[in-house]
């Protein structure tokens, strides 16, 4: 089946791109899409776009990129980084009850009723709010380069009230 390109305006860029999928997240509408040169599937909040064309020239859906968007229960695609974080014990039951943090592991439950979870997330944005939400319960223990943006967010957060 034959799908048409779409050019639009997102982010005060141009963007060209082969739409595969409308996706329903968290209230949101995005699509879901193989942006032109880039190496996996991106999404694009619906919202945010303007100026939108449907081209005349057509492409054939690549079924390795639909799979990748069917796999995904998110709205992030690509290389997937692991997150390790530690919970108090104040509130690792919760952590315990659901997951709380993409694709979530308890690695080890602590002696004194803390723990140990991965996590796995394509970008750090979509853990940071959550670990925000939980200070000062949960701290980033790797990578160095999540736990680095995550003290910066909470000095600029301090900074506002300062």
């Amino acid at each position: 089946v034959a799908r048409r390109w779409v050019r639009f305006a997102y982010h005060q860029q141009t963007r060209l791109l082969q739409p595969y999928k409308l996706i329903h997240h968290h209230g949101r509408w995005y699509v879901a899409a193989q942006e032109q040169g880039a190496s996996h599937p991106k999404s694009f909040r619906l919202a945010k776009l303007s100026h939108l064309e449907v081209l005349a020239e057509v492409f054939c859906p690549d079924t390795a990129v639909l799979a990748q968007i069917e796999a995904e229960p998110s709205i992030w695609f690509g290389e997937k980084m692991e997150i390790v974080l530690t919970v108090a014990r104040e509130v690792a039951g919760r952590f315990l009850d659901r997951e709380l943090v993409p694709e979530q592991q308890i690695v080890k439950e602590l002696a004194d009723g803390g723990l140990i979870i991965s996590s796995k997330v394509v970008n750090q944005q979509q853990i940071l709010p959550i670990i925000r939400y939980w200070v000062p319960h949960v701290k980033v223990v790797s990578p160095d380069s999540v736990r680095e943006a995550y003290l910066t967010s909470l000095r600029q957060h301090l900074q506002m009230f300062a």
